[in-house]
């Protein structure tokens, strides 16, 4: 948890398994963390789902994905949260799109992606779900699609500049910010993105920042918490390390600001903005 008043991370929870490569969201003032690896293999994913109940900091385990996934993400959209793409082991990569129902404690499939892929960024905007790039079969993806809950349909939309894996896509206001990840350069090595692209609805088009870059960074976590940006930790392609550092864009500035590092060197983190309750020895 990064406390802002002192610019540190402190300790808030332990999970009831451990996992990387997993996804999170936040619904009903829960925390949902869902999928992943306990293991370093890359050949096991789960599919358990815990919640997490920040008012007196305990876990619930809730019913299972249909699928086992890792490096996926997910999404809130009109009560639901919503499970895209991901891969079952280092080559087989998924087109399946689930959505659980908090009610009902169930997931059910809904219309799948129309390419089967992992490390695809994905975020809400306007009620509807949006799937940004990936990969999947030796193959990068610029592909944009766009999820209509009541027709059940995905459509696709503008491609983005350039294709990329292990991005986030933020939604600020009337816009998305695609941010972070890799691609394949011209020699064909894997390269991490300092490039900023924003998608704009109405006009169905990417726009690429210019003079405002990005850290480099993939498989990292990725928040907003009100006008500003969070990145951290995650994967350098460029000089194969993990990072432990951490910063924010103020969207209102245009400028990136470091805040102090994560506790440990991690890669394959999620991270979420959910509200902590401090209710003390008499709450």
């Amino acid at each position: 948890m990064y406390d802002a008043d002192v610019s540190a991370w402190k300790h808030l929870t332990y999970m009831p398994q451990p996992r990387h490569h997993h996804a999170v969201a936040v619904l009903g003032g829960f925390l949902y963390v869902a999928g992943g690896e306990s293991t370093n293999d890359h050949c096991s994913p789960v599919k358990t789902v815990f919640r997490f109940d920040p008012r007196n900091k305990t876990w619930l385990q809730v019913a299972c994905m249909n699928y086992s996934r890792q490096s996926f993400q997910m999404a809130v959209l009109h009560g639901h949260i919503y499970a895209l793409g991901g891969r079952i082991n280092k080559n087989e990569s998924l087109d399946s799109v689930e959505r659980y129902d908090p009610s009902k404690d169930v997931w059910n499939e809904v219309a799948s992606l129309s390419i089967a892929r992992r490390c695809i960024a994905v975020s809400t905007l306007n009620g509807r779900l949006y799937a940004v790039g990936g990969s999947g079969n030796n193959v990068i993806y610029s592909r944009v699609e766009r999820y209509n809950p009541f027709e059940d349909k995905w459509e696709c939309r503008k491609s983005t500049n350039v294709p990329r894996f292990s991005a986030h896509l933020i939604t600020v206001h009337t816009r998305l910010y695609l941010l972070g990840g890799a691609t394949i350069d011209a020699s064909g090595n894997i390269k991490c993105l300092d490039t900023i692209e924003t998608y704009t609805p109405s006009t169905d088009t990417w726009v690429l920042l210019c003079g405002l870059k990005s850290p480099k960074r993939a498989e990292f976590g990725c928040t907003l918490v009100g006008d500003r940006i969070y990145m951290c930790g995650g994967y350098n392609w460029d000089d194969n390390q993990r990072l432990v550092s951490a910063e924010y864009l103020d969207i209102t500035e245009q400028k990136w600001h470091q805040i102090g590092p994560i506790t440990a060197m991690y890669t394959g983190i999620a991270c979420c903005l959910l509200t902590v309750y401090d209710l003390g020895k008499d709450g």
